[in-house]
């Protein structure tokens, strides 16, 4: 076979196994070929070669995980492990400013924080104790 092939319109039926890299331009779709809508099975996923541990994965529910099969939400974002150093999201500026970060341990950090929504009937919004709580 030959080391390139250029189709300007295809329908695969079945699998396709690709060896190296895949380059597309212009538009792309990926139509699941069993009725998945509002349904828990994947339609999608990304996952390396040497394992099975996935990388992304859509659902026919719409819901998206990033290191999980299952994901519980839109988004569900698992990290790594469950250390305290490690950041399972972060949110960054195009100055390369962390600005929000959620850690696998559970904390989340931020730069700045603003609390909307406080009224006259309100007793108590936040509450920080001596030991930073």
């Amino acid at each position: 076979m030959r080391n390139n092939i250029q189709a300007l319109d295809m329908a695969l039926t079945g699998g396709l196994t690709v060896a190296g890299s895949v380059n597309l331009s212009g538009a792309f779709s990926l139509a699941s070929a069993t009725s998945t809508f509002n349904a828990t099975s994947s339609i999608f996923t990304i996952q390396t070669s040497s394992s099975t541990n996935p990388i992304l994965t859509a659902l026919g529910n719409g819901n998206v995980g990033i290191g999980t099969t299952s994901p519980y939400s839109k988004l569900s974002v698992w990290g790594g492990d469950t250390l305290s150093t490690t950041k399972a999201f972060e949110v960054v500026n195009s100055a390369s400013t962390t600005l929000f970060s959620v850690f696998n341990d559970g904390r989340a950090s931020t730069t700045n924080l603003t609390i909307s929504g406080i009224t006259t009937a309100s007793t108590q919004c936040l509450q920080v104790s001596s030991a930073g709580v």
